[in-house]
């Protein structure tokens, strides 16, 4: 109804979100060529009646979608081209948001130095702007980052204070999922009684709040400790939780 609307009187700006928005929606929807295709024709309206706020959000959504398709390296040319869009804005939000999709993406093509040059990045916009919430949500990952590296002193060091700062702001996914990755760096090396408390956490407030991806997370992460420490009857039940689950 609003596409039929704003054709008639020829708002193109807001036809151009209506093609965002109908895009959005079948990316969550898993229906990806479908929404790269409201994106395009959002971004060839945008680009003929300039908005750069409305084009941002649009090369942003592009990246989303192509990184939820796993085409990795096409998600990463959207999100750069709307960083450098985000980096005229007054407004850092924008550029905070192209910061850390381009660093998830580094961490999922395993370029974890780049991935965590982004995440700091973001880390330090954030505490500039005052964002709490976003500040644990950028110290989760660079923690996450560290860890990949194998830098297992400087991730607990980053976990531990995304941890706090989650617990802060009553934010219980990110809790649970702090607990995970602490315990993940605990077993690493090799000190299962402290990984065994973090993945515990991590199950207990996954299982409160209903959160199936950060329980699995932790159901994985207890299974591997289990195995390492021989206990195979309780690798198993939390095996077998965690097939169900997945």
């Amino acid at each position: 109804k609003a596409k039929a609307l704003f054709t008639t009187s020829k708002n193109h700006r807001s036809l151009a979100n209506v093609h965002l928005f109908t895009g959005q929606v079948n990316d969550y929807l898993a229906k990806y060529n479908i929404a790269l295709e409201q994106y395009k024709t959002a971004l060839e309206l945008i680009e003929s009646h300039p908005d750069e706020a409305i084009k941002f959000k649009i090369l942003n959504s592009s990246g989303v979608t192509h990184f939820n398709k796993g085409s990795y390296e096409t998600a990463l040319e959207f999100y750069v081209r709307a960083l450098k869009i985000s980096e005229r804005f007054e407004d850092k939000v924008y550029y905070a948001s192209a910061l850390n999709n381009i660093g998830v993406v580094y961490m999922s093509i395993l370029q974890y130095d780049d991935a965590l040059e982004y995440f700091l990045k973001y880390l330090q916009t954030m505490r500039a702007m005052g964002q709490t919430r976003f500040v644990a949500v950028a110290m989760l990952n660079a923690g996450e980052a560290f860890m990949k590296k194998e830098s297992f002193p400087n991730a607990i060091q980053y976990l531990d204070s995304a941890l706090s700062t989650y617990q802060l702001v009553n934010e219980k996914r990110g809790m649970s999922l702090s607990h995970s990755n602490l315990g993940d760096c605990y077993m690493f090396l090799s000190d299962y009684a402290n990984a065994e408390i973090h993945y515990n956490a991590c199950i207990a407030i996954a299982e409160s709040i209903k959160s199936e991806e950060a329980l699995l997370r932790g159901l994985i992460g207890g299974t591997d400790l289990y195995l390492k420490t021989g206990e195979k009857e309780k690798a198993a039940r939390y095996l077998e939780r965690a097939n169900e689950i997945a």
